[in-house]
């Protein structure tokens, strides 16, 4: 963790495209020990008083699917470390959604992805000793004179080097 897949997907989750061209959007953290009726509820669009009663898969996905039913949805799964939040459980509930919807995954192995059958697989790669570099210096405000930077460029490297291309280590 801590290459950046979350910010980017809070990036393109709070873009303005997003919000003008999708009627529901969702996200919802998985995480390694998700939970079926949680993940369920969060993805419901209604009233959360709705699902008060509720505490089973099998009460709650048709009401989760018909809450979306015709709606376009853009829903961000984060930090997915099974196939199994999609397969055994989204996969059905949510078909009922508008065409045009979008689910967004953000996974730590790649191979989750695939098996999600994801589209269009984008990976996000550690930065290099220069960009991590760069971005120190931005994140330390490092915009003074050349001389000061070159004093402080060693130490700062050593840095660099420990966050080992972890931009949220940086």
């Amino acid at each position: 963790g801590g290459v950046g897949k979350t910010t980017l997907a809070k990036r393109i989750y709070n873009h303005r495209r997003i919000e003008e061209g999708f009627s529901v959007k969702k996200w919802v953290c998985v995480s390694q020990n998700f939970d079926d009726i949680n993940l369920l509820k969060d993805i419901y669009d209604g009233t959360t008083g709705d699902l008060a009663g509720d505490q089973s898969k099998s009460s709650l996905e048709p009401k989760v699917e018909s809450s979306l039913g015709g709606k376009k949805l853009f829903l961000v799964l984060d930090d997915v470390w099974t196939a199994e939040v999609w397969c055994d459980l989204l996969c059905n509930t949510l078909k009922s959604c508008a065409a045009g919807s979008r689910i967004l995954v953000t996974a730590r192995n790649e191979q989750i992805a695939r098996q999600m059958l994801a589209v269009d697989i984008r990976r996000v790669n550690k930065l290099s000793l220069e960009e991590s570099w760069s971005l120190l210096c931005k994140k330390v405000d490092l915009g003074g004179e050349e001389g000061e930077i070159q004093d402080l460029k060693d130490v700062g490297m050593e840095i660099v080097k420990k966050c080992d291309g972890l931009p949220l280590a940086l």
